[in-house]
């Protein structure tokens, strides 16, 4: 990126915050705003309030210009990892796409917003979703950021709720319209900072959804039978040294797949105590990874243990209908 596109960004980012804090900035703190936009060589501190806008701007047009210099480009993420792209926000916010606020917690708010996007010198399209946690006296900062590349559709977000965890997590997607692609994020809190869990990228026919309590990936595959290929994925958190899972009991077709998504390595070893789990080399999923598929019918426990405290999950495999 030279200098000139870099201010073009710059400006364009500084815009963009602007339009963003004065959605929901009270009205004389937006018409102050203004006022020291217009007038900024003459402005000089008059309010706490009016220093916090201006430093809030500068954190948000920084943010914009480092995601612009850090992201670099890969069509189809391998699983796990995080994708990335050069990217160039737009202007305008995505087509009939509203500002949503999600909560993961009691404390903990945020407000998504999601921006058009162009990679490698406008060739190719995309989506920047941005995570901003709100906080009192209408202040928010930058929390998570991630680029869907060759996307031109955004999902409603999802929420996996953890009954017994500090925070839920959320489930964001987007799609591309013309190949019938998407991509998606499981995001949630890991070293007290959101983070992606677990991310695909060009899903050929895919889907994903919370179901039962899971989130549920489809992808077109022509060696299943249906298809499809369908896989469960689980995350689970640790929670005062015990490991949470967002449910206890799960219900699979033969040949379905199962993915337990942990921080670490501990928090996924698993074992099917009834042997109709077959676990598969977790080499292509990550470390803190492991992936089960259904080979029989009946009812089935993985047992999961971190060496100190553990859990379980209960499996019921039947035929596909």
């Amino acid at each position: 990126m030279n200098e000139r596109e870099l201010d073009s960004l710059l400006t364009q980012g500084k815009k963009e915050a602007g339009d963003f804090f004065s959605s929901f900035m009270p009205a004389p703190t937006q018409l102050a705003a203004e006022a020291v936009s217009k007038s900024r060589r003459s402005w000089r501190p008059q309010a706490v309030r009016r220093m916090a806008l201006a430093a809030a701007c500068v954190a948000a047009v920084l943010a914009f210009a480092l995601l612009a210099w850090l992201l670099p480009h890969a069509e189809y993420a391998r699983p796990g990892a995080q994708p990335s792209a050069l990217a160039q926000a737009d202007d305008t916010p995505v087509d009939n796409v509203p500002t949503e606020t999600v909560a993961l917690g009691e404390d903990k708010e945020f407000r998504m917003n999601h921006i058009p996007t162009t990679v490698h010198d406008g060739a190719v399209p995309g989506i920047m979703t941005v995570l901003w946690e709100l906080s009192g006296n209408w202040s928010q900062q930058m929390a998570y950021s991630s680029v869907f590349e060759y996307c031109d559709t955004v999902y409603p977000a999802m929420i996996i709720p953890f009954s017994g965890a500090d925070y839920d997590m959320l489930l964001i997607a987007s799609g591309d319209s013309a190949h019938g692609r998407i991509g998606y994020r499981l995001v949630g809190y890991r070293t007290n900072a959101i983070q992606t869990w677990w991310s695909r990228d060009g899903l050929p026919g895919g889907d994903i959804s919370v179901q039962d309590g899971v989130a549920v990936e489809k992808a077109a595959d022509d060696s299943q039978q249906s298809g499809l290929r369908v896989t469960y994925i689980v995350p689970i958190q640790t929670t005062s040294g015990a490991l949470v899972l967002p449910v206890s009991r799960l219900r699979l077709g033969v040949g379905e797949r199962l993915l337990l998504i942990g921080s670490s390595t501990d928090d996924v070893d698993a074992e099917s105590l009834g042997g109709l789990m077959s676990r598969e080399d977790s080499e292509p999923y990550g470390e803190a990874a492991e992936m089960f598929t259904a080979v029989g019918t009946g009812e089935d426990v993985l047992q999961i243990s971190d060496g100190h405290a553990g859990n379980s999950l209960t499996v019921s495999i039947v035929e596909h209908e």
